[in-house]
């Protein structure tokens, strides 16, 4: 989130860190085997019976995290130079459509995107 310059980062535990210009981030794009849904769901089915749902999210990284403790999924991390363009807040939404046009402009991404 972005607080007057600085930008902040919200951990598990709540806590909010600023963050510096080379800390790295997690914005997220998982490909995952269709067996793997069947351990999310069983983290689900707990989640629901378990948590306040009033204050809580069901958060895929934390279920990625208990398939690793169990050893019963492996994760490769890619890093990337690409900018991240994010759609969070309603206020987001006009930045996101401009850069997306912009990328559309440089041939980056196709004009039609959801066409093959």
């Amino acid at each position: 989130m972005k607080v007057g310059s600085s930008i902040t980062g919200v951990q598990t535990n709540r806590i909010t860190e600023i963050l510096n210009a080379t800390d790295y981030v997690s914005m997220n794009l998982w490909v995952l085997h269709p067996s793997f849904f069947k351990f999310a769901e069983q983290d689900l089915e707990t989640f629901l019976k378990q948590s306040d749902l009033s204050n809580k999210e069901f958060y895929l990284p934390n279920v990625i995290d208990s398939a690793i403790k169990k050893q019963t999924l492996k994760v490769w991390a890619k890093l990337s130079s690409e900018k991240w363009v994010g759609l969070t807040y309603k206020a987001d939404k006009s930045m996101v459509v401009d850069t997306i046009a912009q990328k559309r402009l440089q041939n980056f991404y196709p004009k039609y995107l959801w066409e093959k």
